[in-house]
């Protein structure tokens, strides 16, 4: 399993900010530090393997209903209160990171077979 390990998320939102508008990278690493608290939350509570059982398909499936989450919150009053927009967001931002962690793992499997 791929680690997150904060040099190597510090290094991935450098390079999108380079695409980005003002944001500077501390802020970005800021505003991404109450994702990391959750992602090791989850991790604990749901087992860390939990997202690999079904991939990268499952992660498109948990972020379209998110997605749809955000639609919804912004359309009217959430009923459910202990997760609102925000959390929602950081959601999505947690399955993207995942996503991408499962992918980095797939393409080292793919590199590693093409060595043999």
């Amino acid at each position: 399993m791929v680690s997150l390990t904060r040099d190597r998320l510090e290094q991935t939102i450098l390079e999108t900010l380079a695409v980005w508008h003002a944001m500077t990278p501390q802020e970005a690493v800021e505003r991404l530090e109450p994702v990391i608290g959750i992602l090791v939350k989850k991790d604990h509570d749901y087992g860390p393997g939990n997202l690999y059982k079904t991939g990268v398909a499952g992660i498109i499936v948990r972020m379209m209903d998110k997605a749809t989450r955000v639609e919804n919150l912004g359309n009217r009053q959430a009923l459910v209160t202990d997760e609102g927009l925000r959390d929602t967001l950081y959601d999505l931002i947690g399955y993207a990171l995942r996503g991408l962690m499962i992918l980095d793992e797939q393409e080292g499997k793919e590199d590693a077979a093409d060595d043999k």
